[in-house]
């Protein structure tokens, strides 16, 4: 089975997550737009944020995300995260992988620490059968997609999130009739883009190459119900 090591991936509300595998739900789905990196050598990519949540016994829940490029490519990170948490790869006779179909899904992460001292998530794996499964999320999963544009989502994510977003072209494509929330007391401009539609980046996405690896056997130590 393999593993997808994140780039950056940050914890946490309450205590530092310490080293070790940890049973978690997926809480959020977030696609951040397309994203200028760091480093201007590399071109600006489509950004999915998929945060999960630890439910360890602490006071508060703790929150790792994975920042991922939206391509679904045999060799996408994306792609890799997911099929390591199904226990198998995709192949053309699956159907199109729905975003909203892993929220509040269990998993099981491994979690380093990185040089910055922040939780990383190193691999997602399916929950071993007869280890107990982590409570339900605190509260509701948040599915943010420019493809469904719900502001009602879009209000309830980080205010960092929010300007990140903001930032983004998919953003300055929205139509003016979508009610777009205040950010920090302003009112933030969405215009009006005539004879444009947002363009449906997940949909390409999830679209499955034709040379995909044949399904491997379910493996018999874990759950083979994942509907993704």
């Amino acid at each position: 089975m393999q593993s997808v090591k994140t780039s950056f991936d940050i914890s946490s509300a309450g205590d530092q997550l310490e080293p070790g595998t940890y049973p978690a739900r997926c809480r959020d789905w977030i696609d951040r737009g397309t994203v200028q990196p760091k480093n201007p050598e590399f071109k600006p990519q489509r950004r999915i944020q998929v945060r999960f949540e630890v439910n360890d016994g602490s006071e508060k829940p703790h929150y790792v995300s994975m920042f991922l490029t939206a391509t679904f490519g045999q060799k996408s990170r994306l792609r890799l995260m997911l099929e390591a948490w199904r226990g198998r790869p995709y192949t053309p006779q699956d159907p199109p992988f729905q975003p909203k179909s892993i929220l509040g899904r269990v998993a099981l992460l491994n979690i380093t620490i990185n040089d910055n001292g922040y939780a990383d998530i190193s691999s997602v794996s399916p929950m071993p059968r007869g280890m107990p499964e982590p409570p339900p999320c605190i509260e509701a999963p948040i599915y943010w997609s420019f493809d469904e544009p719900d502001m009602g989502m879009f209000e309830r994510l980080h205010e960092k999130t929010q300007e990140a977003i903001t930032n983004s072209p998919e953003w300055q494509m929205l139509d003016s009739s979508v009610n777009v929330p205040k950010l920090g007391g302003q009112q933030q401009a969405a215009p009006s883009v005539e004879g444009q539609q947002i363009t449906a980046g997940m949909k390409q996405a999830a679209a499955f190459d034709e040379n995909a690896v044949p399904a491997a056997p379910a493996t018999p130590d874990f759950d083979d119900d994942i509907p993704f």
